[in-house]
C-alpha cells in the first residue's frame, strides 16, 4: 500500500531463555558487510532488546536509508540476530521454524491498508 510509503515497520522475535546481549547486523545495501543496527532514537530505526520479555525488535522505515526494497508500502531487511546462546526464536506470526541465534534472516514486511 503505497500510502504507507515513509511508516517505520516493525517486526518482533522472542528469542531462548538465557539469551545475553543479542545484536541485530544488519547488511549493508551498498557494501555488502553486515553492521551492528543499533537503535537511533532520532531516525526511530534499530533494534531494541527487552530483557525482560525476551523481545527483540527490529524497527526501519518503509524507503528509508536502511530499506532495501524501493517499492513504497514494501520494507526489506536482510540480517542476523546474534546472541551467546542458541536455540529456537518464535517469528512474528508464531514460528520461525528451525531459526537459531545467528542464522541470516531475510526479512520482507509488506503492510496492508488498515
Amino acid at each position: 500500500n503505497s500510502s504507507l510509503a515513509g511508516e517505520i515497520v516493525s517486526v518482533t522475535w522472542v528469542l531462548p531463555e538465557g539469551a545475553k546481549d543479542p545484536k541485530y547486523f544488519k547488511k549493508d545495501q551498498k557494501t555488502g558487510e553486515y553492521f551492528d543496527f543499533v537503535y537511533k532514537p532520532s531516525l526511530g530505526e534499530g533494534y531494541q532488546w527487552d530483557e525482560e520479555n525476551r523481545t527483540l525488535t527490529v524497527y526501519v522505515r518503509d524507503n528509508g536509508q536502511y530499506d532495501s526494497n524501493p517499492v513504497a508500502g514494501e520494507v526489506r531487511d536482510p540480517g542476523v540476530i546474534t546472541s551467546s546462546t542458541s536455540g529456537s526464536i518464535t517469528g512474528p506470526s508464531g514460528s520461525a521454524g528451525a531459526a537459531r541465534s545467528g542464522d541470516l534472516l531475510q526479512l520482507r514486511y509488506v503492510r496492508s491498508g488498515f
